[in-house]
């Protein structure tokens, strides 16, 4: 004899079944959320009691899953570059561009390219990377930092039109600026025709 299964049985093993099953997929993602977030506090202690830049680089370029990951690639890059690394930091914040395309400190990573290539020498590239920051819509003040290397450069190789013409500009747009006074000392330095 054949037992015939009521339709509101199965309606109320299809929703405790759909109940349980909910239930496990919170319990799991708890667990889980959890289980990220002690993991990622492992990490973060790993880092701060890394011993040297590579160290902390390393620990970095592991994780680039990470929001912080970006910041910490983008700190070493700075660290390479104060110390004289600049090979290595110029390598690093490419590599930053590489893998944080359109990152909130995206113009940061530029500008510290445009500041490795001009201290090797490759004054040509780094106006390029500096004049990259101000065809982007973000940051202002990246924007004014690459504004005056780009018109100290651009003095220094004797290209006075050029670079009384950005500073004038910056000048007219920035007058309340703080940097208004380094831009007018550059102007200063232009020769008078």
């Amino acid at each position: 004899m054949s037992r015939k299964i009521s339709t509101g049985s199965l309606i109320l093993i299809g929703t405790v079944s759909i109940f349980l099953l909910f239930s496990f997929g919170l319990l799991a993602y708890r667990l889980t959320v959890e289980h990220s977030k002690a993991e990622w506090d492992k990490i973060i202690l790993s880092y701060n009691q890394a011993n040297s830049t590579e160290e902390k680089l390393k620990i970095a370029k592991e994780h680039l899953s990470h929001k912080q990951s970006a910041v910490w690639i983008l700190q070493c890059a700075g660290t390479f570059f104060e110390k004289g690394a600049v090979s290595e930091a110029l390598s690093n914040f490419q590599f930053f561009l590489d893998h944080f395309p359109g990152h909130p400190l995206e113009q940061g990573a530029m500008l510290g390219v445009g500041e490795c290539l001009e201290s090797q020498g490759k004054i040509t590239e780094a106006l390029g990377w500096y004049q990259k920051i101000l065809e982007k819509k973000d940051i202002a003040s990246y924007k004014t930092v690459a504004t005056l290397r780009i018109a100290q450069i651009r003095i220094q190789k004797k290209e006075y039109a050029p670079a009384k013409e950005l500073l004038e500009k910056f000048l007219t747009h920035n007058s309340s600026s703080p940097f208004a006074n380094q831009a007018q000392m550059l102007l200063e330095m232009i020769p008078s025709s």
